[in-house]
């Protein structure tokens, strides 16, 4: 294991692993996420010329066109990148340490009211003219709606998020040359995955932490299966919010301070796990691959 990077994983895994996955520049990964958000904006807007949204079932229409647009900028990488590679070796999807899964899971829970406050106090210093709130729309919303919204905000929306910010671009970034490029490949997604969320530079600022959290998190644990739990996780705290009325809650101090202190010590696990683990070893060598 070198020592210019402490995160890298080892030169080879245990098993052969057949076709070859090509480098990614950073330049070309902006590039393919800006085709991927192009093709997003076009397909939503082609669905809300077709259909105007009048049932607040706008955020299920949104994730339906990310869905498309993801998956046909996931096609078109992997004919480029990795044309003899399975899709689940491309976007990294295997085994690691159990362990990682269930601090994938704490981070993203604990994560979300840090942010949230986060979030808040840039609000408060620097306030956009039209605040986007879900609250109204999901209260409007019939059940049937409510339960797809639901599943869009915990389930689909990250997972595709998660399949290609840090799957599709990670493990072909991941292969470059450079010293150090584990963490430049975390900033690099987290800063395109951010980006990609881009309507106010507010919501950016805060998306960012998001993004570099995952990212870490991914690389520790050589796959993409944690952060999609932490994903997952972070938007359902947000789901929860919502259905119980309660999007624009503020939490207490204490309630933030402890939150904080398990988004650091889940942090610091799985560094520690990552390094450790010898499953998490062996994911992170085949990674790299």
């Amino acid at each position: 294991m070198s020592d210019d990077d402490p995160y890298r994983a080892p030169d080879s895994p245990t098993e052969p692993i057949e076709g070859a996955i090509r480098p990614m520049s950073t330049g070309l990964a902006a590039g393919w996420s800006f085709l991927a958000t192009f093709l997003f904006v076009f397909v939503a807007a082609g669905a809300i010329a077709i259909r105007p949204d009048e049932s607040g079932d706008f955020l299920v229409t949104g994730v339906l066109a990310q869905i498309i647009a993801y998956s046909l900028a996931l096609f078109l990488m992997l004919r480029v990148h990795g044309p003899e590679v399975a899709i689940s070796r491309f976007i990294g999807l295997r085994p690691t340490s159990p362990w990682l899964y269930v601090l994938g899971a704490v981070l993203g829970l604990a994560m979300q009211l840090p942010v949230n406050a986060l979030y808040e106090l840039v609000l408060a210093r620097f306030p956009v003219a039209t605040p986007s709130e879900l609250q109204p729309h999901y209260d409007a919303a019939p059940l049937p709606t409510r339960v797809l919204m639901g599943l869009a905000l915990v389930a689909f929306g990250p997972l595709i998020e998660e399949v290609f910010f840090r799957g599709a671009l990670f493990g072909p970034l991941l292969r470059r040359p450079e010293k150090e490029r584990g963490l430049v490949v975390v900033v690099v997604t987290g800063l395109l995955f951010a980006a990609a969320h881009f309507m106010r530079w507010q919501d950016v600022v805060c998306i960012i932490p998001m993004g570099l959290l995952l990212g870490f998190l991914r690389l520790s644990s050589g796959s993409l299966l944690p952060s999609v739990f932490a994903h997952a996780c972070f938007n359902g705290v947000a789901m929860a919010q919502l259905a119980m009325h309660r999007e624009d809650m503020s939490p207490t101090v204490p309630v933030l301070v402890a939150t904080s202190a398990v988004t650091a010590a889940a942090i610091g696990l799985i560094a520690w796990v990552g390094r450790t683990s010898e499953r998490a070893q062996l994911a992170r060598a085949e990674d790299a691959a």
